[in-house]
């Protein structure tokens, strides 16, 4: 009864529960613009990926593993709640980055919105926090512990971010 109600007062409720299914391509050009790219995470145990996904095509990445991803993410959101200096902030988000935005991914970033559907542990960081990432393929080990972050600007300082739970969620905002 309560689902009926639900349904007649918003009918775009009526697809929460037999959402629409869509192939790369489907997805591309329904709820892509020529000027957006998604990274869709996807944390598993050995390995992780990134799906970088625009208008026209996809790339995939693989990442470390989640127990790495994880620990670095942790340490990276520890520093903002704690208000540690901005060095440290610089320093364990340019490990993260390192970990989570390949040069190559951040090439393609460049004029584009910036569309981000994280998986485990990544939707509690604030990307937007996270510092400008190098796009130099030869960059320097971020995460070593001579690994010293100059200076600190955010990633929404060159970015537009948009947080989704998936691409195929209907988010207004998108």
């Amino acid at each position: 009864m309560e689902k009926r109600l639900i349904r007649l007062a918003n009918p775009d409720l009526a697809n929460l529960d037999n959402p629409e299914i869509l192939t790369l391509k489907q997805a591309q050009q329904k709820l892509l613009s020529k000027d957006d790219i998604l990274l869709q995470y996807a944390l598993g145990q050995d390995r992780s990926y990134l799906f970088a996904v625009t208008k026209t095509g996809m790339t995939v990445h693989t990442l470390a593993g989640q127990e790495t991803i994880e620990s670095t993410a942790t340490e990276f959101f520890g520093h903002l709640t704690a208000r540690r200096r901005e060095g440290d902030i610089a320093d364990t988000g340019a490990c993260l980055n390192q970990l989570i935005l390949p040069p190559g991914v951040v090439q393609q970033m460049q004029g584009k919105r910036v569309i981000i559907a994280a998986d485990g542990i990544l939707h509690t960081i604030p990307f937007a926090a996270l510092p400008l990432p190098s796009t130099s393929a030869s960059q320097q080990d971020a995460c070593s512990d001579e690994a010293q972050t100059p200076d600190y600007k955010p990633l929404i300082s060159q970015f537009e971010l948009v947080n989704i739970p998936s691409l195929t969620a209907k988010v207004s905002s998108i």
